[in-house]
């Protein structure tokens, strides 16, 4: 089995990974904007492997400014329905369907695992070039 097909594994059971997936601690962004040394609020953030949703629905009230980017056709869906009015672009990890500079920050919050490893160079570098003043890829 590959990553791609072990990522896209989930959308068998994107109903229950939504109801049964714990969700990330306040801290987790607290320490987000202290290493960004900026506050979510008003950032453009991209969820890269967003799945259903969790960490884009926390980076949301937090007041950032974020779309998903999903590979899965049911976790995407999931993802809809759960935030109907927040922008889910499908796409994966490997090959960012963003353009340069057009988000602050980038999250991949349960999802890098998932990148082809033989490439997280470049998908870092790519990242580099999506984030408009590039801190760090942690």
């Amino acid at each position: 089995m590959t990553t791609s097909s072990r990522a896209h594994s989930f959308n068998a059971a994107a109903d229950q990974y939504a109801a049964s997936r714990p969700s990330y601690p306040p801290a987790l962004f607290d320490c987000i904007e202290q290493l960004t040394s900026r506050p979510l609020a008003s950032a453009r953030v991209a969820d890269i492997g967003a799945g259903t949703g969790i960490a884009t629905a926390l980076l949301r009230e937090r007041g950032a400014d974020v779309i998903g980017v999903e590979p899965g056709d049911a976790m995407a869906a999931k993802f809809h329905t759960l935030l109907p009015d927040v922008p889910i672009i499908r796409g994966d990890g490997n090959a960012l369907p963003l353009a340069d500079a057009s988000h602050d920050l980038i999250a991949y919050a349960q999802s890098w695992q998932w990148t082809d490893t033989t490439r997280s160079v470049c998908v870092e570098e790519a990242a580099k070039a999506v984030v408009a003043s590039y801190v760090e890829v942690a």
